[in-house]
């Protein structure tokens, strides 16, 4: 006879296969949760200049234990949500190169906060995290 090291604690293997079964299907609705909730409601919030921005909104943590993560994983994910300051420090304007050529920027050019992530954190009761994702854990 196998002996089962739970049963010492009062806990049945059934009744712990029952929780972790349990515990696979909150993760599974978490997991759909974030991919068919958090992350339209991001890309809606998200400012539209190509659409990068927003297309780079995914689930970038599958649910486990409880917990997952959705984040904008475009490399300049934290300019849209948190802005810039100035962008030159000097005396003159500053020429930049973009898709249509050669534009001329004014000095001191700062580009405003969006917080596309932030806004869907507070819509969803959750947090931004430390590391740039929307963070919910369910206890409320």
């Amino acid at each position: 006879m196998v002996s089962d090291a739970f049963e010492r604690f009062g806990i049945s293997r059934d009744e712990l296969e029952k929780m972790i079964r349990a515990q696979s299907e909150v993760d599974a609705g978490i997991n759909e949760f974030m991919e068919n909730e958090v992350v339209p409601y991001w890309r809606s919030q998200s400012p539209v200049d190509s659409g990068k921005y927003a297309a780079s909104v995914k689930v970038t943590q599958k649910a486990k234990r409880g917990k997952g993560k959705v984040a904008a994983t475009a490399w300049y994910a934290h300019f849209v949500e948190y802005g810039t300051k100035a962008d030159s420090k000097g005396k003159d304007d500053r020429k930049v190169l973009t898709k249509q050529g050669w534009k001329v920027l004014p000095k001191d050019t700062p580009t405003e906060a969006a917080a596309p992530g932030q806004k869907t954190a507070t819509h969803f009761g959750g947090t931004i995290g430390a590391t740039g994702g929307v963070e919910f854990d369910g206890d409320e």
